[in-house]
């Protein structure tokens, strides 16, 4: 198979180099690669670059050589490759149909007045008997506090979800836009490439990741945008996703935290009542009344951050006024495959918000100085706690993540003790 390609390439390349002898000095115009590669059931770009931007717009016929046959064994987008005027490159699209050793394709084109040829000026795409991947992001976006891991899903363009890899496949990421240069990679595996971005797809796996972190100090509202590099993964075809936004924040300090939240409701209450009513729990007695209450976050005179709660909702049976400071993730309590992000923050997914159509939480733990761990109206017993708090565009999320055994919930208590799901409370507040 590799001899057949490489005879098709050698003829080609005789041809290009018997064409290519000039000593114009006028812009040179040529294919970006001599060889590309096809996958079963993928496609590829075939671009040509001129070396200097076009005066005006171009249109450049190509012609096509080798036995395939277009329609039968390809398809392609355009016979012609168009440059706009001031840019330097266009493209077609050639996808695979049934390309092979023995139905091959080559493209070659004539410069049109007033340009040369380079010396790249045959192509030839060949055919990988190995079929292309689909890929898409897991997420469209998410915010980026102190790190995030991308995840990339991969089905086979002809077997699906069925899809087998047999080797481990680094997927080159691009990083664009105003937030690119704060974010610096984290290679996971000394199987992957230090200097340039990519994701690990590793064999039998069918999604790959690739880490981040937000540069020591940064603190804004920046973007970046990630997609696969398909220049260099010409194996992996665009799914859903095909990019993901990372909207940069930086760490969020208890500063940043500052203002009164007034309480607005408990994501999909229904259906966390549900669950404690099939344990035969009361879910009257669960801590989820509470209209009028209140989370006030001060800077006091020695830089410290407080924390004051208001009202007689059920909350109020737990906060106390407290000095807030960041913490280390409760790791035993976190939501089921959550993961640290950095030393504050974690990746995961309350499935109560989960329905309520955040997929995804990125959140940042806090140590109150004081609480009711006891989490009741009737006895007090005060000491540190561990809670969640998370800015989002809505508003400020809140969870409990660490807590004596209460006197609600006894049923599902009974289970194991503190679960992040049922006994989370993951809660909407709002500022005043």
């Amino acid at each position: 198979m590799l001899k057949k390609i490489l005879i098709f390439i050698a003829v080609s390349t005789a041809a290009m180099s018997s064409m290519s002898c000039s000593t114009d000095d006028s812009p040179s115009i040529e294919f970006n690669n001599i060889l590309y590669t096809v996958y079963e059931r993928g496609s590829v770009d075939v671009k040509l670059y001129i070396s200097e931007p076009a005066a005006t717009a171009l249109n450049i016929p190509l012609t096509f050589g080798g036995n395939a046959s277009e329609g039968i064994d390809y398809e392609v987008s355009s016979k012609s490759v168009s440059i706009a005027a001031g840019e330097t490159e266009g493209f077609v699209t050639i996808s695979n149909i049934s390309l092979s050793t023995e139905k091959q394709l080559s493209l070659s084109f004539s410069a049109p007045a007033g340009y040369r040829l380079g010396a790249k000026n045959v192509a030839v795409v060949a055919a990988d008997p190995a079929e292309a991947l689909v890929y898409s992001f897991a997420y469209e976006s998410a915010d980026v506090l102190e790190g995030y891991v991308a995840r990339i899903n991969v089905t086979g363009a002809v077997s699906g979800k069925d899809v087998v890899t047999s080797e481990d496949i680094a997927i080159p990421i691009s990083v664009s836009g105003e937030g690119a240069g704060h974010l610096v990679f984290i290679p996971e595996a000394k199987s992957q490439p230090v200097l340039s971005p990519c994701a690990m797809l590793y064999a039998g796996e069918t999604s790959a990741t690739v880490r981040f972190k937000v540069e020591d100090g940064y603190s804004g509202d920046l973007a970046a945008l990630l997609t696969v590099n398909s220049d260099q993964a010409t194996r992996f075809i665009p799914g859903d996703n095909e990019d993901m936004i990372l909207n940069l924040k930086g760490l969020q300090t208890p500063d940043k935290l500052v203002g009164t939240w007034e309480f607005k409701e408990i994501f999909s209450l229904e259906e966390i009542e549900l669950f404690f009513m099939d344990e035969e729990d009361d879910p009257d007695l669960l801590p989820t009344h509470n209209e009028g209450f209140t989370l006030t976050f001060a800077k006091e005179p020695d830089g410290s951050i407080s924390i004051t709660p208001s009202g007689d909702g059920d909350f109020s049976n737990f906060f106390r006024k407290a000095t807030v400071t960041l913490s280390a993730p409760v790791v035993e309590n976190m939501t089921s495959e959550g993961y640290a992000l950095g030393s504050y923050t974690t990746s995961e997914s309350n499935m109560f918000m989960a329905d309520a159509g955040y997929p995804e939480q990125i959140n940042t733990y806090y140590k109150l100085s004081s609480a009711n761990r006891a989490f009741s109206a009737e006895s007090e017993s005060l000491g540190e706690s561990t809670v969640v708090f998370a800015l989002m565009k809505d508003g400020l999320h809140v969870e409990f993540r660490d807590y004596d055994q209460p006197p609600f919930g006894e049923s599902w208590w009974g289970w194991g003790g503190y679960d992040p799901d049922m006994f989370g409370f993951a809660s909407l507040f709002v500022k005043k």
